[in-house]
């Protein structure tokens, strides 16, 4: 299990930090052009917290080997980000990433309870 919350999270936080970085571009380019419009200063603070979201899914895929419990806390807290940013910004896409995160921070905690059920028997 440790091993699938490792990929899905990698890969995850690293298709999502490529899409931060579209859609901050885009948001700067709009913003360029349109000065005024509000929607790409919410595209702009969106891709600001896919960022972040996708650093703390890199830390928290490089956990999954060793600290399971913490591996999935870290996941967790990415996954609400994304859930934050999907809802108040126009970065829709970050509620598909965070749910891959939560999928991983499942995983991560699955592992934990194996892992603590194996040491007491």
């Amino acid at each position: 299990m440790h091993i699938a919350a490792f990929v899905v999270g990698l890969i995850t936080s690293l298709l999502m930090l490529g899409q931060s970085f579209m859609v901050s571009f885009g948001g700067s380019v709009i913003s360029v052009f349109e000065p005024t419009n509000p929607d790409a200063q919410s595209l702009i603070a969106g891709a600001g917290i896919g960022f972040l979201a996708s650093i703390l899914g890199i830390i928290g895929a490089a956990l999954a080997f060793k600290y399971f419990k913490a591996s999935g806390i870290i996941l967790l807290i990415a996954f609400i980000f994304c859930i934050i940013g999907a809802t108040t910004t126009y970065f829709v896409d970050l509620a598909v990433w965070g749910s891959l995160l939560l999928l991983s921070s499942i995983f991560s905690f699955a592992e934990n309870f194996r892992k603590a059920k194996k040491a007491s028997l």
